[in-house]
């Protein structure tokens, strides 16, 4: 069973995505806590789990090599890999998808068009500009998508050890539910920040 919940999670990209993106929110949730410095905030979160998503949020936002000579977030080289899944894609379609501010977006293109793994295209007489990867970008990404096999083959390995496969499904399906609560969380608090610089 837990082979299956690895290869569904592997097939539909969701533990590689959709984690990035809860752990992106919490970190926001967790300076919205700090914000409310006349609650008390520890019913909400007790220390192991604040501890948690603190621990994953320094290892999403350390950098790491692929290929051979480029080291890269995993923000950036995951976006790397969307362009090469979604040829033709806009920036304002990543902006959407995770959720990132304009100049977010903006700093990461720029750091990978500068090293030279994505290119932007005009389509005929349109003024948008559109995201491509290049042959270099596809092989960094290609480099990528085979670490993070690699990364949660190694994840689940050490999960098993101590968790059942019921547990892991079930944590998965539980930090989908906290990545829709906090998000419903955080734009009612600020509505209009998607999209801004």
């Amino acid at each position: 069973m837990l082979s299956t919940i690895f290869f569904q999670n592997l097939q539909n990209q969701w533990c590689i995505f959709h984690l990035h993106n809860a752990a992106g929110y919490l970190q926001k949730f967790f300076r919205y806590l700090r914000s409310l410095r006349g609650m008390d905030s520890k019913p909400l979160l007790d220390q192991k789990r604040i501890a948690f998503f603190m621990h994953y949020n320094d290892y999403i936002m350390s950098a790491h090599q692929y290929g051979d000579n480029y080291t890269l977030t995993m923000m950036e080289v995951h976006t790397l890999s969307y362009i090469e899944d979604h040829p033709g894609t806009s920036s304002g379609e990543l902006i959407q998808y995770w959720d990132k501010t304009k100049g977010t977006i903006s700093q990461i293109l720029t750091k990978l068009e500068k090293l030279e793994l994505i290119e932007k295209r005009k389509r005929w007489k349109r003024e948008n500009l559109y995201l491509y990867v290049t042959a270099e970008g596809s092989r960094v990404s290609k480099a990528h998508k085979m670490y993070d096999i690699l990364d949660i083959a190694k994840t689940m390995s050490q999960l098993q050890k101590q968790c059942s496969a019921e547990e892991i499904e079930a944590f998965y399906h539980v930090i989908s539910v906290y990545n829709e609560v906090i998000k419903k969380i955080l734009r009612s608090t600020n509505p209009h920040a998607n999209g801004q610089t």
